[in-house]
């Protein structure tokens, strides 16, 4: 949950630093994949909810669905649904928050000289 909020604010924040390329942010929720077979927890927690899994196919086309309209999502940031409908979360993103999250990722990726040693 908490990583799909920091992709969103990198689609903001990357889209406003880089205005001639495309960013795109697809959630797809629960889909029935072969990883929901892997051990008997992952199967267990599968059945419990396959009522909400989405199956691959549909899913896997809201994914190629920006990649191939290229003129509906040619620069700039989106948020996609899980049918391939623009969101408009970027409104909801302030440049307070986006600072934030930013930095805080900066911060925690940055090679250290002391990591190095």
């Amino acid at each position: 949950m908490l990583t799909g909020v920091y992709n969103d604010v990198m689609i903001k924040v990357q889209s406003e630093r880089h205005p001639n390329l495309t960013f795109i942010h697809v959630f797809p929720g629960m889909v029935d994949t072969p990883a929901n077979r892997v051990n008997l927890f992952t199967r267990a927690f599968a059945v419990l909810s396959w009522y909400w899994m989405k199956q691959v196919e549909p899913i896997a086309q809201s994914f190629l669905y920006p990649l191939l309209s290229s003129e509906d999502f040619k620069r700039g940031g989106y948020w996609i649904s899980q049918s391939a409908e623009k969101l408009t979360l970027a409104a909801n993103i302030t440049d307070e928050v986006a600072k934030k999250v930013w930095d805080h990722s900066v911060e925690r990726t940055t090679l250290r000289q002391e990591t190095i040693e």
